[in-house]
């Protein structure tokens, strides 16, 4: 390639980057869940930052977390996926964060101008299924907090806007091989039963990372398929609600990591999208938003449909040791115990004293017989006369106090 033909396609890929807006990816999960390790899966793979260097791979699941990022930055590159030779044409922005203490640092990756161009993810992890239901109902009540504050700045035209564009998606979503057409107005196709309640004019995408797990969720092979099963009817039943889509994803199996890239952008870019949904094999469940609804998900005939997501799958109960309990004495006795060692400790050491502890008398009074210290105490011998010296001085305290009493 000549030089001109290099610098007509640098200028080229300069002009279309600048043309495509950037988009973004927000995504909320515990530490551990699988987010470092999907979002490092996406830049190796479809989304890859190119050739390997310090400045383009920016994030990988082995490197030590940065302990002053708690909102943590990464991108992948923005590809026509439809063209196996489209160079990068823009990039995905993509925050995560882990802990729900610090919602508000969700603010600084939320922007009113780009709302149209964002998605927001919530990743759940299979090594910890019992906590579902609990991290679903947390994150979006997050997300619905924090993403008010920003859309209720825009203008009402804007809000509908936004909110119409997720609607619409919905109502017109069809597998890639149906043959159903879409009716041009449709404004006039009311959405199914219980499919989006909840629209917050951003598409939502639950994320199931390590996929890889859930063959192995519980030994007993039986019930491991109902735990399954209601998870999965769980997971739809609050996808439809949101109008969300479903993945189940894992690294290390590279399980559904070119569908949820193509996926994203599908969503942010409105590329064509190819891939059909996903229901039958148990790791790669892939539900796309708009393909459920409520009729589908009674229509299924889930084991243990009786029973709640947490009847099969409680949180496993934590270890309680009991604490060993220590007897406590009272000063008078403590000080007694103590002169008694030192006694001990000093005839050890060669002192000849001599101390009498007499029982305590009527008036609960202790008395004391006369010290005698040898003439030239060494070190050690000393500093135990001193702290022998110090008890008396408190012992003969408290007898003072007694009296007075």
């Amino acid at each position: 390639m000549s030089d001109q033909k290099l610098w007509e396609r640098l200028l080229r890929d300069s002009s279309q980057s600048k043309r495509v807006r950037e988009g973004n990816l927000i995504l909320v999960g515990r530490k551990g869940s699988g987010s470092r390790a999907l979002i490092s899966s996406l830049q190796k793979g479809p989304g890859s930052l190119g050739k390997n260097t310090r400045f383009t791979q920016l994030i990988t699941p082995d490197d030590p977390e940065p302990m002053s990022c708690p909102l943590q930055y990464s991108y992948i590159n923005s590809k026509d996926i439809n063209d196996p030779q489209s160079d990068k044409i823009s990039k995905v922005n993509i925050y995560t964060l882990e802990l729900p203490e610090l919602k508000s640092l969700l603010e600084f990756a939320l922007n009113a101008k780009t709302l149209d161009k964002t998605m927001f993810g919530i990743v759940l992890d299979w090594e910890q299924p019992w906590r579902f239901t609990q991290d679903l109902e947390m994150w979006i009540d997050i997300w619905h907090e924090m993403l008010g504050k920003v859309v209720s700045s825009l203008p009402l035209e804007e809000q509908d806007s936004l909110i119409k564009s997720v609607e619409d998606y919905v109502k017109s979503y069809r597998d890639p091989e149906s043959t159903v057409e879409i009716p041009e107005n449709l404004q006039d196709i009311p959405l199914a039963e219980g499919v989006l309640e909840v629209n917050m004019g951003v598409p939502i995408m639950v994320i199931c990372c390590k996929s890889d797990l859930v063959w192995s969720v519980d030994k007993n092979r039986d019930q491991n398929e109902r735990i399954l099963d209601i998870a999965l009817k769980t997971l739809r039943e609050f996808c439809v609600t949101y109008g969300a889509c479903l993945f189940y994803t894992s690294s290390k199996n590279n399980a559904n990591i070119g569908v949820i890239y193509d996926y994203i952008m599908h969503r942010i870019y409105n590329f064509p999208f190819k891939h059909k949904s996903q229901i039958l094999t148990r790791d790669q469940i892939f539900i796309p938003s708009g393909w459920d609804s409520t009729s589908l998900i009674k229509q299924t005939d889930y084991l243990g449909n009786e029973k709640q997501f947490q009847d099969y799958l409680p949180k496993p109960k934590n270890r309680v040791t009991q604490k060993e309990e220590i007897a406590t004495t009272s000063d008078q006795d403590f000080l007694v115990q103590m002169k008694g060692k030192l006694e001990n400790a000093v005839k050890d050491s060669g002192k000849k004293i001599s101390f009498i502890v007499n029982k305590p008398a009527v008036g609960g009074e202790i008395t004391l017989a006369p010290v005698e210290h040898a003439p030239e105490p060494v070190a050690r011998g000393g500093s135990q006369i001193k702290l022998q010296e110090f008890y008396q001085m408190l012992l003969e305290k408290g007898n003072k106090e007694n009296r007075d009493n």
